[in-house]
């Protein structure tokens, strides 16, 4: 049965520094693409075999030449600033799930579905719908300091749709498109793929 066996992530801060983890942890080959490959958060990867590539991420070129021999590139968020961008008020519903449990379940599939399976398929998985409001509300609860809402005016994000990953992005959450499919759609991925699967309640996300 045929395989991903490299990947690549940016952004490796909460969520991506999990699922390179669980990659590593699975043998995986991976490629990390970083501003600063100095950072010391990223050395411990680093020394247990992740590659790390030092990128302009408004270098198209640059890019490209560090996405060079991967199969799958994973794109993660660094919450860090201590605010999330919206494009809207911050009440439109997404889908969540831990980033532990999240990166169990990508890196269980990429390293036991088979490439038949994963070609073209539409992985859906979720904890749970709420909003960035309700996810700044639980990061303060959980980290006892003040995390913003940063609002963005929607239609100059919307501008960036086609060329700007964070403005696609943004754009998506503020029209409410930010679900993976149904809620059958998410029981049918899980049934599929990774059946003994067990994520913890969203409310459960430490930044």
């Amino acid at each position: 049965m045929s395989k991903f066996t490299k990947f690549a992530i940016i952004g490796a801060g909460g969520v991506g520094s999990c699922i390179a983890d669980d990659l590593l942890k699975a043998n995986a080959t991976i490629t990390i693409l970083t501003r600063d490959d100095g950072k010391a958060e990223l050395q411990p990867l680093k020394e247990r075999g992740a590659t790390l590539a030092k990128v302009n991420y408004d270098d198209e070129t640059s890019l490209q030449g560090a996405l060079v021999g991967s199969e799958v590139v994973m794109l993660g968020y660094n919450i860090d600033e201590g605010a999330i961008s919206v494009a809207d008020e911050g009440d439109a519903k997404i889908s969540i799930v831990t980033r532990s449990d999240f990166s169990r379940f990508v890196a269980h599939v990429l390293t036991t579905a088979s490439k038949d399976s994963l070609e073209g398929a539409q992985l859906s998985i979720e904890t749970g719908r709420v909003s960035p409001k309700e996810i700044a509300a639980q990061l303060e609860k959980k980290l006892g300091t003040t995390f913003r809402i940063k609002v963005l005016d929607y239609e100059e994000t919307k501008k960036g749709y086609d060329t700007n990953v964070m403005a696609y992005l943004q754009t998506r959450i503020a029209d409410g498109r930010c679900v993976p499919g149904t809620e059958e759609e998410v029981k049918s991925t899980i049934a599929k793929f990774f059946p003994e699967w067990d994520p913890s309640p969203w409310e459960e996300i430490i930044a």
